[in-house]
Formats: structure tokens, sequence, C-alpha cells
């Protein structure tokens, strides 16, 4: 257990390995903290600032507790598909470099440029945690995206529903979801089921 809310911040010109050997809590990156472990042998509890913490997974040691961040990146994420799916369908890059030229069409047409309009278009999110539920939540209320979900328990959730999710498939509806869907957004945890399942 944890002696009392002690709390010490390394600062350049310390001896980290001094430190480490005190430390009862480390809060950080995982791929950062990773190697620091087997030097903490103090260590009861270890914060990852992320939500994975895949680094984790190949430290031997298992004698503390880790816990993640969730129920935050949500917003961002979901601002971050957002923001490449515009850019794709809006062909930003073409666009930018012709700016960039100097290079002026009389329309969108005339260069090639037609696109769809987002409400038309299906979003497929493979995970439907936090993190999936929210990409979805403002595909659908935001840009009046269909969202179909796949995750490995189908039933239907409350959740589904708020985020607007349309309906939901197992693992083995993927096909299903590839065919239906105009984007996919997989934020599955990386686990050995899911590594290279795209």
């Amino acid at each position: 257990g944890l002696a009392g809310p002690w709390i010490r911040w390394t600062e350049t010109g310390e001896d980290p390995a001094l430190q480490l050997q005190s430390c009862d809590v480390l809060v950080g990156e995982p791929a950062l903290l990773a190697p620091l472990v087997a030097s903490a042998p103090r260590l009861a509890w270890l914060q990852s600032t992320f939500a994975g913490c895949n680094q984790l997974l190949d430290v031997p040691r298992r004698d503390y507790t880790v816990t993640r961040l969730a129920g935050c990146f949500g917003p961002d994420m979901g601002e971050y598909c957002t923001l490449h799916i515009l850019a794709l369908e809006r062909q930003y890059e073409e666009q930018r470099r012709m700016q960039s030229r100097a290079e002026w069409a009389a329309s969108r047409a005339s260069a090639g440029f037609t696109y769809r309009r987002l409400s038309s278009l299906t979003l497929g999110v493979l995970g439907l945690g936090d993190i999936g539920s929210e990409i979805a939540r403002v595909a659908h209320h935001g840009l009046r995206m269909k969202v179909i979900g796949c995750r490995r328990d189908p039933a239907p959730r409350d959740t589904d529903a708020s985020a607007g999710v349309s309906r939901v498939l197992g693992m083995d509806g993927l096909a299903e979801l590839f065919a239906s869907a105009d984007y996919i957004v997989s934020v599955l945890p990386s686990t050995p089921a899911t590594r290279g399942m795209i």
C-alpha cells in the first residue's frame, strides 16, 4: 500500500535512479515508464496518461496496479476523425497544392473536385467503448452520418442509441461492416486478437 500522499517531482539534474528507489507511484506515458518499472522496487501504482498501456505488457513485473485514463479522449478522437474525413472528401491536399501554385479553377467540377455530402456517408466504428461511442456521436449528431458499430458483444446498449449507432455487429460481421461503410475507424484495443485484423 501507499504510505502517504507524498509527491516528489524529479527535476533535471537529479539522479532519477535514486528517486526511483523510493517511488511508490509513477505517472506518465507508458512507453517512457515501462523501462523504469524494474528500477522502482516500491512501485505500487502506475497511472498511464494514455488510454492504452500496451508497452507495459512486455514488462515481466506484475506486482503493481496499472490504471489508464478513460472517458477523456473521445472528443479529441471525434475531432481527429472528422478532420480526416473532411480532408479526404474535400480533397484538401490537392486544393492546398493548387492554392500554393496560385491555380484557381473556374469551378470545383472543372478542376475535378466532386465530393459527397457527409450526411450521405456511412461510418463504420470498430470498438464502441468510450472513444468509439464518442466518435460515433460526433459523426452522427455533428455530421449527420449513418454509423454502424462493431464489437465483441453486439447486444444493444443504451449508449448505442445516444451515440447515433444505427446497428451493432459482432466481430463475425466485419465483412458486412466493410461492405457497408464509406469510412472505417478502428479504436479496438491492441491485443493479439485485434492486431492484423484489417
